[in-house]
C-alpha cells in the first residue's frame, strides 16, 4: 500500500485490475468505456489513493474503512464497481466521454448519500482476494513491473 503514495506508477496495475473487474461484472459499461476511450486514470486516481474520503459521505467512508481493515483493498475495487452499477443507466445512455466522466464524478446523487445502498451494492460483487491478487500479478507482468 505504501508504494501507492511514493510512486504513482504503482497505480497502473490497480487500474488494469479494475478494468478487468469492470469487464467481468459490468460488461456493458466496460464496452462503453472502451469505445469512448475512458480509462481509470481519468477518474479513479482520487478514489484509490484516498479510499473515497474526498467524494463519499463520511459515514460511508467509515464503513468502507471498517471493511478495508477486515478484507483489505478488495473493498476499494468493489466500491468502484458499485459506483458504476449505481450510475449504470446514465452511463449507458451517454453519448460522449465527457458525459460519462461527469456522471461518475457527480457524487451529489441520492444513491451516494445512502450508505446502506452503497455498501450492499458493493458487497454484491463477489470477488475473492485470490482472484484479485491473480489479476494484479497479471497486470504487473503485462506492464513489466
Amino acid at each position: 500500500m505504501l508504494e501507492l503514495y511514493t510512486n504513482l506508477t504503482s497505480l497502473r496495475p490497480i487500474f488494469l485490475t479494475f478494468e478487468c473487474l469492470i469487464a467481468k461484472y459490468l460488461p456493458k459499461i466496460s464496452m462503453k468505456l472502451k469505445k469512448l476511450g475512458i480509462v481509470p486514470d481519468f477518474y479513479a486516481t482520487a478514489w484509490f489513493l484516498t479510499f473515497y474520503i474526498l467524494i463519499l459521505p463520511f459515514n460511508t467512508v467509515l464503513r468502507i474503512l471498517d471493511i478495508f481493515l477486515l478484507e483489505g483493498f478488495k473493498i476499494i475495487y468493489r466500491i468502484g464497481l458499485a459506483i458504476f452499477k449505481l450510475k449504470e443507466d446514465e452511463i449507458l445512455k451517454a453519448t460522449c466521454s465527457d458525459d460519462i466522466l461527469m456522471f461518475i464524478k457527480d457524487f451529489s446523487s441520492d444513491c451516494f448519500k445512502d450508505e446502506d445502498l452503497m455498501i450492499k451494492t458493493a458487497l454484491k460483487f463477489k470477488c475473492s482476494r485470490k482472484a484479485i491478487r491473480k489479476l494484479e500479478e497479471k497486470a504487473k507482468k503485462d506492464l513489466k513491473l
